[in-house]
């Protein structure tokens, strides 16, 4: 299964009002980050056990850091659900 699967498989699994606000939520961004690379986490380990809540991620960055090193962020926007709650959580780039 492709990403875009699973997070359309992921949204639809969610009750009423939820749904349709994560649906919304995610047509938005798309239309703001169109061409993003999209990611989808389960939140599952190797061993497929629950380790946090699942994640739909939007875009991808490369942080330097000041000793040279390199470190590839894979989301700008972050999209969590916890329990009843519906959570956007943005990263800006300086």
């Amino acid at each position: 299964m492709n990403v875009k699967e699973q997070i359309k498989g992921y949204i639809s699994s969610q009750p009423e009002p939820k749904r349709s606000d994560m649906q919304e939520l995610h047509r938005i961004i798309l239309k703001i980050m169109s061409g993003c690379k999209l990611w989808f986490l389960d939140g599952k380990n190797s061993e497929n056990k629950i380790v946090s809540n699942p994640n739909i991620g939007y875009g991808l960055q490369t942080m330097k850091y000041a000793d040279g090193k390199n470190q590839r962020v894979l989301s700008n926007w972050i999209e969590r659900k916890h329990n009843r709650n519906l959570c956007l959580y943005p990263w800006y780039r300086r």
